[in-house]
């Protein structure tokens, strides 16, 4: 169960993030967790009766060239 929980979350997370660009990763950060948070939830409540209680966004993995340009 937990490898479905874990890959259910990374694809909510990765589609969610595709709505950002990099910079707003930056300047958005808590809003952007705010949002993952809730989509994550509303995918799991409906699919396996889960809810996050707690979501933190930690670590952003950028794409090499906008890491570079930093």
């Amino acid at each position: 169960m937990r490898t479905v929980l874990l890959r259910m979350a990374i694809d909510t997370i990765s589609e969610t993030s595709t709505d950002y660009s990099s910079s707003n990763f930056f300047s958005k950060k808590q809003e952007i967790s705010e949002v993952m948070q809730a989509e994550l939830n509303e995918r799991l409540k409906k699919d396996v009766r889960v809810e996050v209680v707690f979501f933190q966004l930690r670590s952003i993995d950028l794409p090499d060239e906008f890491e570079l340009a930093l």
